[in-house]
């Protein structure tokens, strides 16, 4: 596959007129300017004006043209190596985890080898940054969740910028954000939760999976949708956090329903509600918030996409886009996924580029109200 060639640029004077001209590689655009008698050049202020309007038109048309060229060739040849795959976060986790699910079929359709590596820490911004300083190609792309577009409010610095640094590709899925309570909690249903919270202003504490985790902002968002006064517990990781929830030292928590499934099936803990704009095929008993009379923004739950490096040529990411949405659509990873209580609902591109600004944005909002910072 060959490489975009840069552009150059020459000017010629000459003894009856002016031209321009531009080159990649061997392609050329050449362009007349202008009548240039000797010795009349300053006189014709008018033509020299409309000369460099019309110098700046065909530059901007011939880079236009030679960009566009180099997008579909590279397009074209893409993936000529394996695909790395970088998930921010500790092997066995959701992340990891569906990222290895779609991985095969991905490379199945891409052609190409897709190699997942796991490089956890600061809450996935070590794996974000090796992403946003590779060669923007498409064979380096993160894998992540919402944490990543959180992360923009929750640290006071990055060593990257999310905004511009990264392209979303596609989006790979979500799983529901369940309300849990203890089984012998006065409240059976969302709204009476609601109620019996407002009742004791400072006395309810729920669970987080750590500052700033999907948890703890599910948590803050149903705080702030329905003025309560709760006390958050950060635990290292929703799993440290069960004890205490099934004890009740806890009266409630917000989190994955794949996490907290077992508990529910097996009547140790109780569902008042669950995210999404109907109720989820793996616990289809639990009522949405909406129904319950607890309305929440919370629809998709937590959820994943794929991401590449900011510059990385609009063609590759489509071609991306494609694969990922077919490969999500094969039975066998739709059933596996199903079974981890993970829901596929395909974007285009350009659909989950909306989509990821407006999640930005009312993430940030909530960051702010609660004043949660993690650094």
């Amino acid at each position: 596959m060959s490489n975009p060639q840069p552009i150059s640029m020459s000017f010629v004077l000459c003894a009856g007129q002016a031209e321009i001209e531009f080159k990649e590689g061997r392609k050329s655009a050449r362009g007349r300017m202008f009548p240039c008698r000797a010795g009349r050049l300053a006189e014709n202020r008018h033509a020299l004006t409309h000369a460099i309007n019309r110098t700046l038109m065909l530059f901007m048309i011939a880079v236009a043209l030679m960009s566009a060229t180099a997008g579909v060739v590279l397009a074209q040849g893409y993936p000529s190596r394996p695909v790395r795959v970088v998930v921010g976060f500790a092997p066995g986790g959701p992340t990891d985890v569906l990222a290895r699910a779609v991985a095969p079929k991905l490379g199945e359709l891409l052609g190409q080898s897709i190699i997942v590596g796991n490089r956890p820490g600061a809450s996935g911004n070590i794996g974000a940054e090796i992403v946003a300083k590779a060669a923007a190609d498409g064979h380096t792309l993160l894998f992540g969740d919402v944490t990543f577009i959180a992360n923009i409010s929750l640290f006071k610095s990055l060593p990257f910028n999310p905004r511009t640094d990264f392209l979303p590709v596609g989006y790979a899925g979500s799983t529901p954000q369940v309300l849990v309570v203890p089984p012998n909690l006065e409240p059976k249903s969302a709204s009476e939760f609601v109620a019996w919270v407002k009742a004791r202003p400072g006395k309810v504490s729920y669970g987080t999976a750590g500052s700033g985790s999907p948890p703890h902002l599910a948590a803050e968002l149903f705080k702030q949708a329905h003025g309560l006064d709760i006390q958050a517990v950060h635990y290292k990781g929703t799993g440290a956090a069960f004890p205490d929830l099934l004890s009740g030292r806890l009266q409630m928590m917000i989190m994955s329903s794949s996490a907290s499934k077992p508990n529910i099936d097996a009547g140790r803990l109780r569902a008042p509600a669950i995210s999404g704009a109907k109720r989820s095929p793996g616990l289809p008993n639990v009522p949405t918030f909406a129904e319950a009379g607890t309305p929440l923004d919370l629809d998709r739950g937590a959820w994943w996409g794929l991401y590449t490096p900011g510059q990385t040529p609009r063609e590759i990411v489509v071609k991306l886009n494609d694969a990922l949405t077919r490969a999500l659509a094969q039975a066998d990873v739709r059933d596996r996924l199903a079974a981890l209580q993970i829901e596929m609902s395909p974007m285009t591109q350009d659909d989950y580029r909306k989509f990821v600004q407006t999640e930005t944005s009312k993430w940030a909002q909530v960051i702010q109200r609660a004043k949660i910072t993690v650094d």
